[in-house]
């Protein structure tokens, strides 16, 4: 049966893939697969027309299912009547379904880079280091910060809340200018000076030692 990729994949990846505003974009198991990626999602949580933009800048089709509960999605995915890329249960769905098999870890090596996606936002982000496994043991965007390598694009950028303890992956995004990184582990505002455009960082709930220089033009909200 074909292991499924999670919550996390369909949040974080495949927005990439669809060039969204408000994720990121890398392939799901089946955007190189016959051109075509199947997804099991709620009803109206993507806009039709992101995913028509979608198709027309990628050549891949989508085909997107629908479902209402997850009594109803589960069965359907147990069964594997569609050989579903992505799905998004919700969580005490997400455990039963790691009990038998049915996600897929996720692999950072294979998220190739997007060059058009401009904003992202992945505030709380977590996922089980071991989807076979479900010890509580997670993984956090602190352990993978070479992941936004892949979007040299980015202008706005959201980290609440993701153990973030260090702000030297900037050095990636050449055209950021605005960072919200509430409620993390920062000292440091110093890289963003190394910006040329950066304009303003949100940094509330951060132990801040050292801030940007007196003549920077960077503004700085401390406020949670």
């Amino acid at each position: 049966m074909k292991r499924i990729k999670s919550a996390f994949t369909f949040l974080c990846l495949l927005p990439v893939l669809l060039s969204a505003s408000a994720l990121t974009g890398c392939g799901a198991a089946g955007s190189g697969v016959n051109g075509q990626v199947i997804v099991y999602n709620w009803g109206e949580y993507i806009d039709p027309d992101v995913l028509a933009s979608f198709e027309e800048e990628t050549g891949i089709h989508v085909i997107y299912d629908e479902c209402e509960t997850n009594e109803i999605m589960y069965p359907k995915v147990e069964a594997g009547a569609s050989a579903y890329d992505v799905v998004c249960p919700s969580d005490y769905m997400i455990s039963k379904m790691i009990d038998n098999d049915l996600l897929a870890p996720l692999d950072f090596d294979k998220i190739p880079t997007n060059t058009t996606l401009e904003e992202l936002s992945m505030n709380d982000i977590s996922i089980l280091r071991d989807p076979s496994h479900n010890n509580g043991d997670k993984i956090y965007l602190s352990e993978h910060y070479e992941l936004f390598r892949c979007f040299p694009s980015l202008i706005v950028l959201q980290l609440r809340s993701d153990r973030i303890d260090s702000l030297d992956f900037v050095e990636n995004l050449p055209l950021l200018q605005y960072l919200e990184i509430t409620d993390n582990s920062v000292t440091s505002l110093k890289p963003l000076e190394a910006l040329p455009n950066f304009q303003m960082v949100w940094c509330g709930k951060n132990t801040i030692l050292e801030g940007v220089s007196e003549n920077s033009q960077i503004q700085v909200s401390t406020e949670e």
